[in-house]
């Protein structure tokens, strides 16, 4: 056990030694940074749950260490393939921000938060309740979670009991990503325009919006949504806000976010008792991030996926078919969930190691993280040698926290989950009306990151 944990220390060093040493001191703007982040949180929640008496456990263990050595490989070979020198990158801090106004954007993107709302809304009222709003009103009058939440979390987005389809990988993408996305923006640019006094309505609206951007994202009990949208969020402010305008930051994540994701914690009933405590909720959201994920994939790997042929991609294609309502997509989470809990619903998703290696055994380990890593090398080099405006520095954001945040099942349904095609279907649009009727552009001091 003692040699396991010393090379997990020392391969996540590499990593991280690498990450840092590619981000040129702009961890925020960087894909690697964020990639390097949830894979070794992935990686030491799972040297911890493996079994090393267990011969499938200690494959599944090899396969991941393998992926995060051949990641770090594709660190140092995007460096040499893509070149970005710290003097582009500190001429690019000291430029100004330009933000994007008028019709192609502060109006396109208020209708498409407008949408949005009216896209949630009709989502809840289809499945007739809002799973955090009744967690919370009965947390207020009885001081305790629900009993049922879990039937109702999983009924809100799972149709195998109801029987009845409500399109919700399709409303995830504006609930999830595009109506934070747009608040987020429309926020900046409100804080950002001269003479906001007398703006009462505009204040009032994305007041409102914001409000309804929130239960709508915790309204199915899924706080992996949350906590993303918030990374994103907050990547995003640190960024493009000035230093004169950071304590916004700290007060959106210390007096709002953190709170409400205690709040969904307790109210989806995964802290241990069923009062509000806050050790206990506290223990619970660090399980979730550093156990719970990591926990199911090695089972999963040693009950299912290691007897079960490599699919050469065939997994992976079930997963994309899934995009259509009418193809049920691949069902590897819900076996692995059955076998796991022995019968009943829900999903056990495997690692994106135990995925690339079903689908494309040690051929995959080796060489997707490779080609992947080294890509970052490009996207980086492109934002940084491109224009300085705030809608495509959060849709960069937006892009390198997706693809970063992969670290379970397929890679298409990870990026289309999480609305990797609607941020980037977003950007083309608001190019193409700011080709039609141009654009007015804000200008915001440079900020030092």
């Amino acid at each position: 056990m003692l040699y396991y944990a010393f090379a997990t220390i020392v391969i996540s060093l590499l990593l991280i030694a690498l990450a840092s040493f590619s981000s040129r001191g702009s961890l925020l703007l960087n894909p690697m940074a964020y990639y390097a982040l949830f894979q070794l949180i992935g990686f030491v929640g799972t040297t911890a749950a493996i079994d090393f008496n267990e011969p499938y456990d200690v494959l599944y263990y090899y396969i991941c260490a393998c992926g995060i050595v051949f990641s770090a490989i594709g660190f140092a070979l995007a460096n040499l393939s893509f070149p970005l020198p710290k003097e582009l990158i500190a001429t690019w801090k000291q430029r100004p921000f330009l933000i994007e106004s008028g019709t192609a954007y502060k109006t396109f993107l208020t209708l498409m938060a407008l949408f949005s709302a009216l896209v949630c809304v009709a989502y809840f009222a289809s499945i007739g309740y809002n799973v955090f709003l009744l967690g919370l009103s009965n947390l207020l009058e009885n001081g305790t979670s629900l009993t049922n939440v879990s039937e109702l979390r999983l009924a809100s987005y799972d149709t195998s009991g109801s029987g009845q389809y409500h399109f919700p990988g399709y409303v995830n993408q504006f609930k999830d990503t595009i109506f934070p996305l747009t608040l987020f923006y429309l926020w900046t640019l409100y804080f950002s325009e001269p003479n906001r006094a007398g703006r009462l309505f505009t204040f009032s609206l994305l007041l409102g919006l914001t409000v309804a951007s929130l239960i709508a994202i915790l309204g199915t009990g899924q706080r992996g949504a949350f906590v993303l949208a918030m990374v994103m969020g907050g990547s995003f402010l640190t960024v493009v806000l000035p230093s004169s305008r950071k304590f916004v930051l700290f007060f959106l994540s210390v007096g709002i976010a953190l709170p409400l994701f205690a709040i969904s914690t307790q109210i989806n009933g995964r802290a241990e008792s069923k009062e509000f405590d806050l050790s206990s909720v506290l223990f619970a959201i660090w399980q979730r991030l550093a156990s719970d994920n990591q926990w199911g994939a090695v089972l999963g790997f040693r009950m299912l996926i290691c007897d079960l042929p490599i699919q050469w991609g065939a997994e992976w294609w079930e997963s994309i078919l899934g995009i259509s309502p009418w193809h049920g997509g691949s069902s590897l989470s819900s076996d692995v969930a059955r076998i796991v809990w022995r019968g009943g619903s829900g999903t056990i998703p495997p690692s994106n190691w135990g995925s690339i290696y079903h689908n494309f055994s040690w051929f995959g380990v080796v060489v997707i993280p490779l080609v992947t890593c080294t890509l970052f090398g490009a996207i980086q080099q492109r934002f940084y040698t491109g224009p300085k405006t705030v809608f495509r520095t959060m849709v960069y954001v937006y892009c390198y926290i997706f693809v970063g945040s992969w670290i379970a099942g397929s890679p298409f349904e990870h990026l289309l989950n999480v609305g990797l095609v609607a941020v980037v279907g977003l950007r083309i649009i608001c190019r193409r009306l700011e080709s039609a009727f141009g654009t007015v552009y804000v200008q915001q001091t440079a900020i030092p990151n």
